[in-house]
């Protein structure tokens, strides 16, 4: 791993202790505070986490030049720690399946990087403006990146997708979009949506598979966000005109060879974390810390839980006003 600290004395200690422990140990991870500990498991430790179910808890993070700043419903505290990595100075960019789109604001390079584990893959990209879409593993591994791209020269607007393989990365998609674009990745396709219209991209070939209508009514996918799971895709509509954001959620029916999005008041023991910048979507487990069909997001009153069935929002806790985006941490 990339940056990882060299303790081996202490690495000795931990590798004699059973793999099955570790599973035990995994699946107790909770706090951000306890990510940032594992830090300090040896590498064999780190690779054997595939076979643990562990626990996902999403948290919110800011982050300045030198350090990731976290914070969890959990602690109702900011954790705070340096980055471990070949640079020092960074800017975020986006990030989906606990990574981070970093630029290196010193040499203009771009990686893929897990704050947790250090591992980090170098992008050649030159962008002068850049914002992840989102990023899809393979055996816990980025394998495919969709980026929004801007070329203030030509006033141009792109989404781009690349296929990384063996350090390499390989353009397999790129064409003209609105500045609103987000997407996620579903189903070996990508879903991009704009307020210019919506589109299902297969990320393999690269090529744009058909247009996606919006559902009636809406203006095309304005201030709506995608946000693909293992068990269907959602459509969240965010209305920010009121004081608390409230949701309109869509369930895409694709069953029977056209799609069509449903509005639904009930997504089961789903939980969805969204901000401007990134959207989540988990079950629930059994930590009781999240309730089950809501939406968790951060408005200008702070952060706040929208119940979907009854249609109605709380502000829960309020932490410090500054930037910040969902992120959901990987010992992968």
């Amino acid at each position: 791993m990339v940056g990882m600290p060299h303790h081996k004395k202490h690495d000795s200690y931990w590798s004699r202790l059973a793999p099955d422990l570790l599973q035990l140990i995994c699946k107790n991870i909770l706090d951000i505070s306890d990510f940032v500990r594992f830090r300090a498991v040896c590498k064999d430790w780190r690779m054997a986490i595939h076979l643990s179910d562990y626990s996902q808890q999403p948290c919110l993070f800011n982050a300045d030049i030198l350090n990731f700043n976290f914070y969890t419903l959990n602690s109702t505290q900011w954790t705070k720690f340096e980055i471990v990595s070949n640079f020092k100075e960074k800017t975020v960019l986006g990030s989906s399946q606990g990574y981070m789109l970093i630029r290196d604001v010193k040499t203009w390079s771009h990686y893929l990087l897990n704050p947790i584990t250090g591992n980090e893959i170098q992008l050649p990209l030159h962008d002068y403006y850049l914002k992840l879409l989102d990023v899809e593993l393979e055996e816990g591994v980025p394998k495919y990146v969709a980026v929004f791209t801007c070329e203030l020269i030509h006033l141009a607007a792109f989404v781009k997708i690349y296929r990384i393989e063996d350090e390499k990365l390989t353009m397999v998609y790129q064409e003209c979009t609105a500045p609103d674009v987000v997407g996620t990745f579903y189903k070996s396709s990508i879903y991009i949506t704009s307020s210019y219209d919506g589109k299902v991209i297969d990320r393999k070939p690269g090529i744009a598979m058909h247009r996606m209508s919006p559902p009636t009514n809406m203006n095309p996918f304005r201030q709506c966000r995608p946000c693909g799971i293992a068990s269907g895709l959602l459509l969240l509509e965010i209305n920010t005109r009121n004081p608390e954001c409230l949701f309109e959620i869509y369930r895409l029916d694709d069953e029977n060879g056209s799609a069509r999005w449903i509005k639904t008041n009930n997504i089961g023991d789903l939980v969805v974390f969204w901000t401007w910048t990134s959207c989540i979507c988990l079950e629930t487990n059994n930590s009781g810390l999240y309730k089950r069909n809501s939406v968790y997001y951060r408005s200008s009153k702070g952060f706040g839980r929208f119940d979907i069935e009854n249609a109605t929002a709380e502000i829960l806790q309020s932490p410090p006003p500054i930037w910040y985006s969902w992120f959901l941490p990987s010992l992968v």
